[in-house]
């Protein structure tokens, strides 16, 4: 790929727009019976940033091996990162799916560890539960914390549509 064809990444501080030392280009790729999703068909870019020169005196290897992907253009090494999205190029060009991805990178862990928590906090509740009538009640008490927790639970699983089946 030609280096005409790589855009750098910016980023803002205050009102300039500063280069990142990070370029992006649009990648003509299209795999076998999986280049095509609902909205339509895969973006493939790469992202790539200039390592700089590790060599030492004396230990100049021209083939440095590093613990991430890494590829020689021109003379120079590079990490080399790529990104998959069905969002059009209309809706959104490469760099502001890279700040995008950036911008919500770890939020599903974020909602896991958080799914987590209140899973442990139920699970390690103290109470009985008690099966009578058909029903499953759980019994504890008006005063620990996780009751609050329990209600307000309840309410907004009760306020949740039902799903129309099939």
């Amino acid at each position: 790929m030609p280096d005409t064809e790589w855009h750098p990444v910016y980023k803002t501080v205050g009102n300039r727009r500063i280069e990142t030392g990070i370029e992006w280009a649009e990648i003509c790729f299209v795999p076998n019976n999986i280049g095509h999703s609902k909205k339509g068909s895969c973006r493939y870019i790469a992202k790539r940033q200039a390592l700089a020169e590790q060599s030492l005196p004396g230990m100049e290897d021209p083939q440095m091996s590093f613990p991430f992907q890494a590829m020689e253009m021109e003379n120079r090494q590079y990490n080399i990162f790529g990104m998959v999205t069905n969002i059009s190029e209309t809706d959104m060009d490469g760099e502001e799916i890279i700040h995008w991805l950036h911008a919500r990178c770890g939020k599903s862990e974020e909602v896991h560890s958080i799914m987590k928590a209140i899973r442990f906090s139920i699970i390690n509740l103290p109470g009985r539960v008690v099966k009578r009538s058909r029903q499953l009640i759980l019994r504890i008490s008006k005063g620990h914390p996780s009751f609050t927790l329990l209600i307000a639970a309840r309410k907004r699983i009760a306020m949740l549509e039902t799903a129309p089946s099939g």
